[in-house]
């Protein structure tokens, strides 16, 4: 029976754990779109691979880099963080003066690597207005589609994953989540910004910056006081 008590205690604080929602984020890197250099822009913090990683095709204005239907910002070639790793990607960047894409579905940016591709941004049909959405080939994509974005607007557009939990901010509020398969690993080694990484989806939009951090999931207290319980129970 007191083993019983004990596993059930267990499963219940990895309960708790699953679904707290507060984190820790640690920058590893990010780059400002809005200074150029005569080698590229100002990477700030540590990349996992060095070198000539990552290419830029856009215009270059005060303020960033201007994506369109011919053209987005593409980094490749390296190794821009882990799928096994809890990460965050935001993406400041203001929308041009018209929302419109192919299939109704431009890009504010793609993360790829080890066959594993999210595209994020927002759907134009008439059904859905300009809400968010998520969008990948390994993903249970929800229905859930909150935010929306305006032409025009300037944002801060962030991808959070945890565990296998993908969701998609625009400001604060929850656009949209997703689910990633069980058996997604390995680099993000592609990042495309107001487009994916083929020519199908773009968006006119300027990117001001992105940045990478790791994220580490703090417990809610209740998970504390359930471990404190366990111990108890252990004892």
């Amino acid at each position: 029976m007191r083993k019983y008590i004990a596993l059930a205690a267990l499963l219940s604080a990895g309960t708790a754990f699953a679904n707290a929602t507060e984190y820790t984020a640690t920058e590893v890197w990010s780059i400002d779109f809005g200074s150029k250099y005569s080698s590229g822009y100002s990477i700030s913090g540590e990349m996992t691979s060095q070198g000539t990683f990552w290419d830029v095709s856009g215009h270059v204005v005060d303020g960033g880099v201007t994506t369109a239907s011919d053209h987005r910002v593409h980094m490749a070639g390296g190794i821009y963080g882990s799928w096994t790793d809890d990460f965050k990607i935001s993406i400041e960047l203001t929308l041009g003066d018209t929302i419109s894409a192919s299939n109704d579905w431009p890009v504010f940016g793609e993360i790829s690597g080890n066959g594993t591709k999210l595209r994020f941004g927002p759907y134009t049909s008439t059904n859905d207005g300009n809400t968010v959405g998520l969008d990948g080939h390994v993903t249970k994509v929800s229905e859930d589609r909150l935010a929306t974005v305006s032409a025009g607007g300037t944002y801060t557009v962030t991808l959070l994953k945890i565990g296998n939990a993908v969701s998609v901010y625009v400001g604060d509020t929850l656009s949209a989540s997703g689910t990633l398969a069980d058996n997604v690993s390995g680099d993000i080694t592609d990042i495309a910004l107001g487009g994916d990484t083929s020519s199908s989806y773009r968006i006119n939009e300027t990117v001001h910056s992105i940045s990478y951090s790791t994220v580490t999931v703090v417990p809610e207290p209740s998970a504390f006081g359930l471990l404190a319980g366990i111990g108890a129970l252990a004892l």
